[in-house]
């Protein structure tokens, strides 16, 4: 509820997450709000935003270009619909599958 009320997501990272993603990130994803993220630049979560143009993530020395994102409040278009939980599962069905029928 608190994701949908918000003018943006605010989620750190610790150093542990950089090969993981939260299971939160789809969620986020799939609120419509640009996410703001600390952490690891080139980690998981970070390639997951990048790639669906729904936010960013900035390591923990960035400050400068995170007041800027929060200044510019991040609105481009999102490509995160091969995020939703739905088209995941699917393709996880697709998957198994070609898998099983060998």
């Amino acid at each position: 509820r608190l994701v949908q009320e918000g003018d943006s997501i605010f989620r750190e990272l610790i150093e542990e997450y950089a090969k993981v993603l939260p299971g939160k990130i789809f969620e986020y994803l799939a609120s419509g709000k640009p996410i703001l993220g600390i952490g690891q630049e080139d980690g998981a979560a970070a390639l997951i935003l990048k790639d669906a143009g729904a936010g960013k993530m900035f390591d923990w020395d960035k400050r400068s270009e995170l007041l800027e994102f929060i200044d510019d409040k991040h609105n481009s278009k999102k490509n995160i619909e091969k995020y939703n939980r739905r088209v995941l599962t699917a393709g996880l069905v697709e998957l198994l599958d070609k898998t099983t029928k060998k």
